[in-house]
């Protein structure tokens, strides 16, 4: 996530990488191949059914067999 105050390329230099990836003490053990910032919109529905239609997620197929 972006921070009020950053910028994409500032974000995406090798060494705010390595900080944003610091709690996970993975450094000498993964080398990154590329940066890339994105928007990720994610929604909620407000109502899952509205008469016979369901909003399902896509995995319940495979519950279903089909």
């Amino acid at each position: 996530m972006i921070l009020p105050g950053e910028t994409p390329e500032a974000i995406s230099t090798p060494a705010s990488v390595e900080r944003l990836l610091g709690p996970w003490n993975v450094a000498g053990a993964v080398r990154i191949e590329r940066t890339a910032v994105y928007t990720f919109r994610a929604r909620i529905a407000e109502q899952w059914r509205k008469g016979r239609i369901m909003l399902a997620p896509a995995w319940a197929a495979a519950l279903s067999g089909a």
